[in-house]
């Protein structure tokens, strides 16, 4: 017997990607649907000023699916999640929220969807892949860095980049600049469990400048600050012990990526040095500066 597909409904918010946006747009429209069906496409756009809004008025014109909520004031990707999830139909049962800045392999909607096979899933996160060229050292780091996420998310879940959870969840704090780790406490609070999907391949481009990826770092670590006072949670990457063993393993298997880790190891606790400043002196990130270096377009490597 064949089993029902699941309704899904797929959140693009953006900001400013006209790079990216018509490929990323492109690829949720030839999305496999084996697994999900998806009834909804929903592109918020939060104060773009670029031909962002252009680009989705015309995919909103050619496919039924395509819906376009246009804020003309920038107030933080958690207000974006927000006015997707007042726009979700009844009958979605899953939202899938990806940025403007990635590129989903053409089966990772439904890998995702899948996952909700499990009564028990709440919350699923896909496999994020750097689309960056390896040459250089920060290159280098931000391959590593989500390699590490790779390893740690394999045994304990973390949720990045693109996410799936089910429709019912409650609106996000405004105040966030952790969206999906928000997410995550909302699932682990109803006893539900987080899971890791592999198969569910995004691409990104990281920062391309070491000051780059130390601002992005500095903002994350002080939103899971935040999140910790505020939530009492901590998401799996924020313990030290799990980033060692990750480490660890890594280097067994690749010991030549000793400089690129030692790199890796100085620029994290810089950031996260910064961000505790940050979140002492009561800086939450809810709106950030745009890291130029991470807004396409996309070109990844073909898939082994």
């Amino acid at each position: 017997m064949t089993e029902r597909r699941i309704r899904v409904a797929i959140g693009v918010t953006v900001y400013n990607e006209e790079r990216n946006l018509d490929a990323l747009l492109g690829r949720l429209a030839e999305a496999s649907e084996r697994v999900a069906e998806v009834r909804q496409i929903v592109v918020v756009s939060s104060g773009s000023t670029d031909a962002t809004v252009d680009i989705a008025r015309r995919w909103a014109a050619k496919d039924a699916r395509v819906e376009v909520i246009i804020d003309t004031e920038r107030r933080g990707k958690a207000t974006a999640i927000n006015q997707l999830l007042g726009a979700l139909r009844d009958d979605v049962e899953i939202c899938v929220q990806v940025g403007g800045d990635l590129l989903p392999e053409l089966d990772a909607i439904d890998a995702l969807a899948a996952a909700f096979r499990d009564p028990r899933v709440g919350m699923a996160g896909a496999h994020p892949v750097p689309a960056n060229p390896r040459t250089g050292w920060i290159p280098r780091v931000v391959h590593l860095q989500w390699e590490l996420h790779h390893r740690i998310s394999s045994r304990h879940p973390k949720m990045g980049e693109m996410v799936a959870f089910r429709a019912n969840v409650p609106p996000l704090d405004p105040r966030t600049a952790v969206d999906e780790a928000w997410l995550e406490t909302v699932a682990v609070g109803r006893g539900q469990e987080l899971r890791y999907v592999p198969d569910a391949v995004v691409h990104n481009l990281g920062p391309t400048t070491a000051a780059e990826l130390v601002a992005q770092r500095r903002r994350i670590f002080c939103g899971h600050l935040w999140l910790r006072r505020t939530r009492a949670y901590e998401v799996s990457t924020f313990r030290a012990r799990s980033l060692l063993g990750a480490a660890g393993r890594h280097l067994v298997e690749r010991p030549a990526d000793a400089p690129a880790l030692a790199l890796a190891a100085a620029l994290e606790l810089g950031a996260r040095a910064l961000g505790t400043f940050d979140f002492l002196r009561g800086r939450q990130p809810t709106v950030w500066r745009a890291i130029d270096g991470t807004k396409g377009p996309i070109h990844p490597e073909p898939r082994r």
